[in-house]
Formats: structure tokens, sequence, C-alpha cells
């Protein structure tokens, strides 16, 4: 997770995201780094979703997803299914990192972390 800001040089307004970078490796073809981008406000809602979860994924039936989706394509939410409970970070189209449920206050505490150096 990586705090960035951009300035405007023209207008002097600064607009704030998270930067999500991690690894993946599909085949010896296939493998690099990911990168994912959240804006400021949208960190609100992949909390906002994390907690939904938190308080609720073992209320849901049968196969469930909560997702929350990022305007540029980044995806963190949880699925439950009869045998299983998982949260996901969706990096890009190559990348989804796969978490055990118990680990949610970390990603929970991770997204604030980050939001807080944002200085909103």
């Amino acid at each position: 997770f990586q705090a960035a800001s951009i300035l405007d040089v023209e207008t002097g307004v600064k607009a704030y995201a998270l930067r999500i970078t991690t690894g993946y490796y599909a085949s010896k073809y296939n493998y690099g780094e990911a990168v994912g981008v959240m804006d400021a406000d949208e960190i609100d809602g992949a909390i906002k979703t994390l907690q939904y979860i938190k308080q609720n994924i073992d209320k849901l039936k049968n196969y469930s997803e909560v997702v929350y989706t990022a305007s540029s394509g980044m995806k963190v939410g949880a699925y439950r299914s009869s045998s299983d409970k998982k949260l996901f970070v969706k990096v890009n189209s190559n990348a989804t990192k796969y978490y055990d449920i118990s680990e949610i206050d970390n990603l929970i505490a991770s997204f604030q972390k980050a939001k807080a150096k944002l200085g909103d």
C-alpha cells in the first residue's frame, strides 16, 4: 500500500490516491507486477465494505459475494461458499490476492492507515 498525491500545476488542485502493488505468476510466460489505484474517496467505500463483511459474513447463505469496485476496476470483497470464506483484493485483471477471513481486521487497518497518510 502506497499513498500518493498528484498536483495539477495549472490549477493547484491536489488529488490523493492509494496505490497497491503486488507480484503475480500465472505461468513462465505470464508474470510480473500488478498495480491498482483507488482515489481517496474510494478508500472509504472499501473500508465500509470490509466492515459490512465483518458484521455479516456468517449471515450470508449459499454462495454469496460482497464486492466494492473502484473506478479503476480494482475490487475489494469477500465470498462465502458452503465450505469456505475468503477475503480478496483484485488489484487488476492479472492479480487477485486471497486472504483468510481472520485477516479482515488487518486489511481494514491497512486501508485506514493509508487513508490517514493521505491527510483526509
